[in-house]
């Protein structure tokens, strides 16, 4: 019985035996194991009964998700600003602390923004 080629195996996702090209194998994902950039899992076929050793290596990541940072405020700092210039506040440190660029993300005028600012920096510096 002719092994089956390596790229094939791959190309078919592992879900044939490389040796009687029967697609009745199991993966034994419990004993998987990983060590660094490379992993290995047993699998076997339940039409011959050959066994092997599927390789896995680290290719990169994916959906990675970044929670933005907790913003703690000093208890009363935002004291005197409506519900939705508090918003406004706390979204504007939010993502002055991100990499993003501020200006493309803010869902306000330039004038809220200098209003807002004017506004928050005499309460710091009545408080502080």
């Amino acid at each position: 019985m002719k092994k089956m080629a390596q790229k094939k195996y791959v190309d078919g996702s592992g879900y044939e035996c490389p040796a009687c090209r029967n697609d009745n194998v199991v993966h034994d994902c419990k004993q998987a194991d990983f060590d660094g950039k490379k992993g290995w899992m047993p699998v076997k076929c339940d039409n011959c009964n050959a066994t092997w050793t599927e390789d896995y290596k680290l290719i990169g990541y994916s959906d990675l998700e970044v929670p933005s940072p907790l913003i703690k405020t000093p208890i009363g700092i935002l004291d005197g600003f409506t519900d939705s210039e508090q918003v406004a506040i706390l979204e504007a440190a939010r993502l002055a602390f991100s990499q993003d660029s501020v200006p493309d993300k803010m869902d306000m005028g330039v004038g809220d923004a200098q209003v807002i600012h004017e506004r928050l920096s005499e309460e710091l510096n009545k408080k502080y």
